[in-house]
């Protein structure tokens, strides 16, 4: 199985769908190299326990 990669990405803005689902809008260059035609893929959000997107703290093992 192929290793996942890390890309830091910002989001540039944001809907509320319903009380429990935001709709967040991502910016990168990283999705450049995002294959077109993969409608079934996703991108994991990572936050730490603190829900901070700094994950330097976080072991790499722990990043699930």
């Amino acid at each position: 199985m192929k290793q996942p990669s890390y890309h830091l990405t910002h989001v540039i803005d944001t809907q509320t769908i319903t009380p429990n689902m935001q709709r967040l809008t991502l910016q990168s260059d990283a999705f450049a190299n995002f294959p077109a035609d993969c409608e079934g893929s996703y991108i994991k959000l990572l936050f730490d326990k603190a829900g901070s997107t700094d994950l330097s703290g976080v072991a790499e093992g722990e990043r699930l």
